[in-house]
């Protein structure tokens, strides 16, 4: 029982803690549980066919590994690289129904795996005076070759994302049950590369009750990029108590038949693709080169409410959201002493390059 009566009594509040932490440690965890996969490996550019056997041969090593969720790197179908431009994005680019898309449904259907699929989606225009739309997507597929989720990219990075796609819209940031084979839901969200960089947006999947993060990436090699698969995405799935499964490519950012154009702001990639828990701890970490390889770890979705119930961040965000500490995350203003600071910076580091 309660101490006293008062919510913002710190005795009550250590007294409420302690004791959800001892029935979480009291209460066995469930029996639900997938085996996940990501695959990292080179990235092939401009070859929509070798894509599609590759994720074919993919899916045939996953599933003989009891695999029943599969996540490939941003773009996978076209590649990512910014030497394409709009006009050969544009030829690169397909629905969300074009066949090709239907052919990796179908792959999923046959094999039985769920499977992530990040592509260049084209919409087609209104009328014909007007350009498609290209977004940065993911596709995902249910064991049964059924489209669950079209994930279209919030945060586009760069100069050359920002001139050929078009940023997804902020209905985009919503969570969707997936069905496995075994019949297991999954409560799952997407983000692609960027978008994990800003807490926000696994903050609303997370609070739209999301489970499992699929976060596809097309991340350069570097220093400063590699603080996000080691440090960003440990923190994620620690503040947000969801599994995060994070696929990257290696080596090269130019290989298949565009080979001869050389990416510019993405030279090469880090790897470092990985599956986290909820603790953050490392289910599975690649290293920078694999030679193409397949990440697997098994997903026990409620084998960690001990430390959910040590730091329930979400529920204490929410007190703090009812009492006022984080208005100004609600103004939005563009004129914030921060957002100026950030652009004094950006014009500063223009200078010294001049």
């Amino acid at each position: 029982s309660r101490v006293c009566s008062s919510l913002r009594c710190p005795t009550c509040r250590a007294h409420d803690a302690a004791a959800m932490a001892e029935a979480a440690l009291a209460e066995p965890p469930s029996g639900r549980a997938l085996r996940a996969a990501v695959w990292q490996g080179p990235c092939r550019t401009g070859d929509w066919a070798g894509s599609l056997r590759e994720v074919a041969r993919v899916v045939d090593s996953a599933r003989a590994d009891k695999v029943e969720l599969l996540l490939f790197p941003e773009l996978f179908s076209c590649g990512y690289s910014d030497s394409f431009s709009l006009l050969q994005l544009q030829e690169l680019a397909r629905s969300s129904d074009h066949q090709d898309l239907r052919s990796v449904g179908a792959i999923a259907r046959e094999s039985g795996v769920c499977i992530a699929f990040p592509y260049a989606e084209r919409v087609a225009p209104s009328d014909a005076d007007t350009s498609p739309t290209i977004y940065n997507s993911c596709a995902v597929f249910d064991a049964s070759g059924a489209l669950a989720w079209n994930y279209r990219k919030v945060n586009l990075w760069g100069a050359w994302e920002q001139s050929v796609f078009e940023p997804g819209a902020p209905d985009q940031l919503q969570c969707f049950d997936l069905r496995l084979a075994s019949g297991l839901v999954v409560r799952c969200g997407v983000l692609i590369c960027y978008d994990v960089e800003f807490p926000e947006p696994a903050r609303c999947l997370a609070l739209a009750g999301a489970e499992l993060l699929l976060v596809p990436t097309a991340l350069a090699h570097g220093e400063l990029q590699e603080v996000t698969p080691l440090r960003v995405l440990p923190t994620r799935a620690l503040e947000n108590h969801v599994f995060v499964m994070y696929s990257n490519f290696e080596g090269s950012a130019s290989q298949g038949d565009e080979g001869n154009k050389t990416s510019r702001l993405v030279p090469s990639f880090c790897g470092r693709s990985a599956i986290l828990a909820p603790n953050g701890q490392e289910l599975a970490r690649a290293r920078e080169h694999e030679g193409g390889k397949l990440l697997t770890a098994t997903l026990r979705l409620e084998a960690f409410a001990a430390s959910v119930a040590r730091n329930p961040y979400l529920s204490e965000r929410a007190n703090r959201w009812r009492s006022g500490h984080y208005a100004a995350l609600s103004q939005g203003s563009d004129e914030s002493r921060g957002i100026k600071r950030e652009r004094t910076l950006i014009a500063s580091m223009v200078v010294e390059r001049i």
